[in-house]
């Protein structure tokens, strides 16, 4: 069936010589997938996710960007073999390469084959596969990561959505892919950016407002220069600002 389905109860009976009344079939009790009683027949579950976050760690154009991402299997356990797709990394928002080996850091990045990930901008799809011996458990939730480099254009958030298919050989043949999930986001500023924690959000830095003022004309007078400027961005401890020009002066 396509849909969530209880157990139920299973009896045999014979109705030729000898005739044998019904009586109750035992079932397993066991899980199968993280399913409690999945052993038992006809139970069914549609392979779904409990959570999916991504958040970047910078807008700022060509800067190299980290991408952290928390997800979680909600109805069954994501065993080994099992594919999981984010799209929605588009090519306008990275200069990345494609890229088959994409290295994942984090505390779960060896949850997936070669701790890497299958990176195509072009289709701005990054696919992972769990590798053998490991398991994202039902109801619970890993955490990696992975770096992009960010478009030297500016770039609108896209919609950053997750899917998955299970390993045939454990889900079952034309087993149910999970349902597509799109990526919860946080609300707060990044860096000033609206929309700054969403995965290639992509900002130029550049000056809103910029003057420059004297207090004195008068030669071998003391001039005070006062300055003012604001920008799109947050300028964070560390950030410098150079101002050219100043030439002919006696400091």
């Amino acid at each position: 069936p396509p849909s969530d389905m209880e157990p139920s109860d299973i009896f045999i009976s014979s109705s030729g010589v000898p005739y044998i009344s019904a009586v109750k079939m035992q079932q397993p009790a066991r899980p199968l997938l993280g399913i409690v009683d999945g052993y038992r027949p006809l139970r069914v579950a549609v392979p779904r996710f409990s959570s999916f976050i991504a958040v970047q760690s910078t807008p700022i154009a060509s800067a190299i960007n980290t991408i952290t991402v928390t997800l979680g299997c909600q109805s069954v356990e994501c065993a080994a073999g099992t594919t999981l797709t984010i799209t929605g990394l588009t090519s306008a928002g990275t200069k990345t390469n494609p890229t088959a080996g994409l290295e994942l850091t984090g505390l779960n990045r060896t949850v997936f084959v070669s701790a890497a990930g299958n990176f195509d901008p072009m289709n701005g799809t990054l696919k992972l596969t769990v590798a053998s011996g490991q398991t994202i458990l039902k109801g619970g939730n890993i955490t990696f990561a992975f770096s992009l480099v960010n478009s030297d254009a500016e770039n609108t958030a896209p919609n950053i959505t997750l899917s998955g298919v299970g390993n045939t050989s454990v889900f079952g043949a034309n087993a149910s892919i999970f349902s597509s999930m799109s990526s919860a986001y946080s609300a707060l500023l990044l860096l000033g950016v609206k929309d700054g924690y969403i995965p290639l959000r992509v900002i130029v830095p550049r000056f809103i407002d910029f003057q420059i003022a004297q207090s004195s004309p008068l030669a071998s007078e003391i001039n005070f220069i006062s300055v003012t400027i604001s920008t799109n961005v947050d300028c964070i401890s560390g950030s410098q600002f150079t101002i050219t020009g100043l030439g002919g002066t006696l400091t």
